[in-house]
């Protein structure tokens, strides 16, 4: 990540591995957590707020729109393997340079950043 590009900061969705929150501290980023059992809307609200990029596998949050949320990371990683997880996130981290306002799908062997939408949420599910 070069240094004037500001280095993005996470918010994990209970759906997402803890070996994330252990990768993330080695490579000097910041995560959070809310607590176990925080509803949707509350992961919108401190996303948008404090400019964090929600990790999750919940495809509800690949509706929102940029109002709603600072960026989404859509993982469609098979969650038994810890490995492809990590290994996968490092190379979004080091290779993406565009994350607010984008959903972000994260796949074993790539990802593909496009714009939320503007206006209104397609499903209002959170």
């Amino acid at each position: 990540m070069s240094s004037s590009t500001p280095a993005p900061r996470f918010l994990l969705d209970e759906n997402v591995r803890v070996e994330l929150d252990a990768f993330l501290t080695r490579e000097g980023l910041t995560l959070r957590r809310l607590p176990k059992g925080a509803p949707d809307r509350s992961l919108c609200a401190v996303s948008r707020e404090e400019r964090l990029v929600i990790v999750t596998s919940d495809e509800d949050f690949a509706s929102l729109p940029a109002g709603k949320v600072h960026a989404v990371v859509l993982l469609r990683i098979p969650q038994r393997d810890a490995g492809a997880l990590l290994a996968a996130f490092g190379r979004l981290v080091a290779e993406c340079r565009k994350w607010k306002g984008h959903l972000i799908v994260l796949e074993v062997s790539r990802w593909k950043a496009v714009r939320l939408p503007r206006g209104h949420a397609v499903r209002r599910a959170v």
